[in-house]
């Protein structure tokens, strides 16, 4: 992954989500780094109602995935998922939403770049 991650990069402008693509990146100069989070409460809603997950089950997979990304961040990065120093901006995107945060990061990458 690593390596394909570095191809993707080299060959221009990219989004690329997970994968410890921050860390991976880290010694480029031309990546903007970013985290996007939400409090737990917002993100089972969010489970239940666009992914359509049970709500009695909701919030203990969304804190597994959390766990799953946490262990995968640690075991590749050498590092704590989610640190905002690991980060050049990060957003809770419960206060703007889904598409309004989306904008703003499309915002900063344009400044960005």
């Amino acid at each position: 992954q690593s390596k394909i991650i570095r191809e993707l990069a080299d060959k221009g402008p990219c989004v690329i989500v997970g994968r410890c693509a921050d860390y991976i990146l880290r010694e480029r100069k031309d990546c903007l780094n970013i985290f996007v989070h939400a409090p737990l409460a917002d993100r089972v809603e969010r489970a239940v109602s666009e992914y359509g997950l049970a709500a009695d089950d909701a919030q203990s997979t969304v804190k597994r995935n959390d766990k799953i990304r946490s262990k995968h961040y640690q075991y590749y990065a050498c590092a704590h998922w989610g640190e905002t120093h690991n980060y050049h901006l990060t957003v809770n995107s419960s206060v703007l939403g889904c598409f309004k945060t989306a904008e703003l990061i499309v915002e900063a990458a344009k400044k960005f770049a």
